[in-house]
């Protein structure tokens, strides 16, 4: 064999072979977790969000905390944009994980506690409204604190907190309704009166609160009133349904309107003789 052909036949297998080693590096080299690489997806998902596009810039940040898990601007649009999708579970994770890295604000124990309370996570909604209250004393918690408390049947403490909630936000009907309904399921119902009058003052559309208030009164043999809020709920829109028109006629009677409620009565049992 030639010589020359031969010397050339080596180079060409030793050149192919670093040149195959070199791709074969190549191709297995991962790209570097860098936090480069987070600030990169990150800035491509706030540009996505300016453009009002939540999806991809939720997809962009979470290709962005894959590179680094610890990066509270990162973790922060996470959160922002996880509620505005209405993902409130990875929203509520997403501050929790800012506070363990050390972003104790007053904002995100804020939306914890908001979080919390919308979720029916009752156990994190106390602990989370004191340690608001904590950092910000202007921060109006009571009304969380107190509606756990109620939704637990500790009726004390409930009206406790909602008397308190009650000076904060004075124009929310539902406060005077949770403390009437405490003392209502206490059988307090004097104490529960003016409440339930309070909270029917402040939201007149809520038919049911004037239903409970006839039946209170009626519990109190204050007949006159009972029937007056009875009428006022279906007034109002309360469906008239065989419970409702029973309490009505009981009511009628009463106050010594004898022929109305011996005619609503008389329509209920012809209405339950017909399906029976």
């Amino acid at each position: 064999m030639n010589k020359h052909f031969l010397t050339a036949m080596i180079l060409f297998v030793a050149i192919g072979s670093k040149a195959q080693t070199s791709i074969s590096q190549i191709t297995t080299t991962k790209i570097p977790a860098t936090v480069d690489s987070a600030d990169y997806f990150l800035q491509k998902g706030l540009v996505e969000k300016g453009n009002g596009r939540l999806m991809e810039s939720f997809k962009n940040f979470e290709k962005a905390i894959r590179y680094d898990a610890t990066n509270k601007a990162v973790i922060t649009e996470l959160a922002t944009t996880c509620y505005d999708l209405k993902k409130y579970n990875a929203s509520r994770e997403h501050y929790k994980k800012l506070v363990e890295l050390g972003d104790v604000t007053a904002a995100n124990y804020k939306q914890l506690m908001q979080l919390s309370f919308n979720l029916k996570l009752k156990a994190d909604v106390i602990p989370y409204a004191l340690k608001l209250k904590e950092l910000d004393p202007n921060e109006k918690v009571s009304y969380y604190i107190g509606r756990v408390h109620y939704d637990d049947d500790n009726y004390g403490e409930a009206i406790k907190y909602l008397n308190t909630a009650a000076k904060e936000d004075p124009n929310n009907a539902e406060i005077p309704y949770l403390i009437a309904h405490s003392y209502s399921d206490m059988m307090n119902y004097k104490l529960a009166i003016p409440y339930f009058e309070k909270a029917i003052q402040l939201d007149s559309t809520k038919n049911y609160w004037m239903y409970e208030l006839g039946l209170i009164y009626y519990a109190m043999h204050e007949d006159a009133k009972s029937l007056k809020y009875i009428l006022l709920a279906a007034e109002k829109g309360l469906k008239r349904d065989n419970d409702y028109l029973e309490n009505l006629g009981i009511a009628y009677l009463n106050v010594g309107k004898l022929d109305e409620g011996v005619k609503i009565l008389g329509e209920i049992l012809l209405k339950r003789y017909e399906y029976t």
